[in-house]
């Protein structure tokens, strides 16, 4: 369960923990994002909640709890 304050940081940090470019690569790939993720150096932590603030997945949804903990 997330609470306000958690989501507000996600509002503020995730669009620059993720550039853009790299964003779009996932949203395109869908079914790539964690490959994709790791070649950019992206952890897992931050795809999935910044999934999560964009409402492409639930913030109660097992693919966030199973990943929101991996880095």
């Amino acid at each position: 369960f997330i609470d306000d304050d958690e989501k507000e940081i996600d509002e503020m940090a995730l669009d620059e923990m993720i550039p853009k470019n790299i964003y779009n690569k996932i949203i395109n790939n869908y079914n790539d994002r964690d490959k994709i993720a790791l070649d950019n150096q992206i952890p897992l932590c931050f795809l999935y909640s910044r999934l999560a603030k964009e409402d492409i997945i639930k913030y109660k949804s097992s693919e966030y709890r199973n990943n929101i903990e991996k880095i």
